[in-house]
């Protein structure tokens, strides 16, 4: 039996999740399969499994769930009420929706089954998408425990909008040469991105975590740590922050990335504003940069970065 809602360091939170942003209205438990008693005034528990259910099933147990994601989406966005908790357990198997899937809302909280991934846990593909995979519009979410396979250019997580979000221990799969951006965000505050893989066997992305620019775009007061970060794209960078993007108070720690193409960039911050990046190995190509950050000041303390077999100053390429 465990919980399903993780604290910022990856451990089990433990009832009655009080406090912050990872407050729950809800207990939910795993044992013998999923059983969720809602505690608020609104919400509902969902249940998804594409081998054994079916659409014109209630979803509201594992014995009458949905066939797909969507019909439980459908039913969960657009509640943006304090008290709506919506909680979606998704059994493994590999999904392929028939639309983009739409987390609009506060508390809406998908839970992958098992290990993320097509052979043991979920897998969502990106087929008939015209956005991306899933869009975020929502504030107090949680995604995790779900591997996003794209054959496209588009994002397979779209953050429109994410206020106060987890999303942890998923798995981004694109095609090389083909997939831009395994995240993309645009308006991001107090989310935690963590414990995520990008790019795996061949599959992977020109940018991993990328904000982007523009009027009213901004990632501000967010945590990404314990990411593992994998490209052979040609010019790819694991983390990238547009110069328009209004940033600041973000800290990136602890973030494994390991890039193999002629000219990439490890981490890339190109916002003026102070953020701190710490604590992450960074390998990549000789002569290319690991750490560049236009940050004042530059908020670049502590880590491990290797261009080639050169170990290097985060701030210069190997010589």
């Amino acid at each position: 039996m465990s919980e399903g809602l993780r604290t910022v360091n990856g451990n089990p939170a433990a009832p009655p999740y009080t406090g912050d942003a990872y407050k729950w209205d809800a207990n939910v438990t795993f044992a013998q399969g999923v059983n969720g008693v809602i505690k608020g005034t609104k919400g509902k528990c969902y249940y998804v499994d594409e081998e054994n259910g079916a659409d014109g099933n209630d979803g509201l147990t594992p014995q009458t769930a949905f066939a797909s994601i969507l019909a439980a989406t459908a039913l969960s966005r657009d509640d943006y009420s304090a008290d709506a908790e919506y909680h979606i357990f998704i059994a493994p198997g590999s999904y392929d929706e028939s639309d983009d899937l739409r987390l609009y809302g506060y508390g809406i909280h998908l839970h992958g089954l098992g290990n993320p991934g097509s052979d043991s846990g979920v897998n969502i593909t990106d087929t008939n998408v015209t956005q991306g995979i899933l869009l975020l519009a929502g504030a107090n979410c949680t995604i995790e425990n779900i591997q996003f396979t794209s054959a496209t250019a588009l994002p397979p997580l779209y953050a429109i909008a994410s206020d106060n979000t987890v999303i942890t221990n998923c798995v981004f799969k694109g095609t090389s040469g083909t997939s831009v951006n395994a995240i993309q965000g645009e308006d991001v505050r107090g989310t935690e991105i963590s414990y995520c893989t990008f790019g795996v066997s061949n599959g992977d992305y020109t940018n991993n975590l990328y904000m982007t620019g523009g009027a009213d775009q901004y990632c501000i007061d967010s945590y990404f740590h314990h990411n593992r970060i994998s490209s052979n794209n040609t010019s790819a960078t694991g983390i990238l922050i547009d110069n328009t993007c209004v940033a600041y108070g973000n800290v990136f720690d602890n973030n494994f990335i390991n890039l193999t193409g002629t000219t990439p960039k490890g981490i890339d911050i190109n916002s003026t504003g102070v953020n701190l990046i710490t604590n992450n190995y960074v390998v990549i190509t000789s002569a290319a940069t690991p750490i560049e950050s236009a940050s004042s000041p530059t908020g670049i303390v502590g880590n491990h970065t290797m261009a080639g077999s050169t170990t290097v100053d985060p701030n210069e390429a190997a010589d």
